[in-house]
């Protein structure tokens, strides 16, 4: 297998370990990035998430509405989500 087929397939697995801890806990998956350093999964907000060691990553508007962007790393891969900002 070529390094870069090896690197995808190993962000897969790491992706699919996260998606069923955060299937498990009632996180609902947005969307799925397997390409670059690690894989990301974007998620739907939730109270669940709070138990993450998460750090800010960004602040964005959105139809008058602020929001901050969180990340945190689960199995390998990082999981970001949306909620709003006071």
């Amino acid at each position: 297998m070529n390094k870069a087929n090896c690197h995808l397939m190993n962000n897969l697995t790491k992706a699919l370990q996260c998606a069923a801890t955060l299937d498990k806990n009632g996180v609902t998956i947005k969307s799925v990035t397997l390409t670059g350093r690690k894989p990301c999964i974007e998620v739907e907000s939730n109270k669940r998430l709070a138990q993450l060691p998460a750090v800010p990553v960004a602040v964005s508007s959105q139809c008058g509405h602020r929001l901050e962007r969180f990340s945190a790393e689960v199995n390998g891969t990082d999981v970001q989500w949306n909620q709003p900002f006071f």
